[in-house]
């Protein structure tokens, strides 16, 4: 399940992950309280999860993503910045199985 607030990002991961036949994309939510609603109707073995997102942010949906469906693995999307960064470090204490940066526009 892909969750974050930019159809950019969830476009550019679902790209990303097509070209993997072992991988099927069952999801995509636009914040954390929809990727709660959703992973209550199907079970996600893999998530990847933005950290700033609107209504709900990643941080906030962590635990209790994890205390919903506790076998889901839980990748963080981040923009490596240094708010990013003590972001990140803050979601994989609170669980989180590991952080990717979040894919840029800007070229660098």
């Amino acid at each position: 399940m892909l969750v974050d607030d930019s159809a950019v990002s969830r476009g550019f991961m679902r790209k990303a992950l097509s070209f993997d036949s072992n991988l099927e994309v069952v999801g995509t939510a636009t914040n954390g309280r929809m990727a709660l609603d959703m992973l209550a109707q199907q079970e996600v073995d893999v998530m990847v999860l933005d950290l700033e997102m609107p209504e709900m942010d990643g941080l906030e949906a962590l635990p209790k993503i994890l205390a919903l469906k506790p076998k889901t693995r839980v990748i963080v999307s981040s923009a490596f910045t240094p708010a990013g960064s003590k972001k990140a470090v803050q979601a994989l204490t609170a669980g989180a199985s590991d952080c990717i940066q979040k894919p840029s526009t800007l070229g660098d």
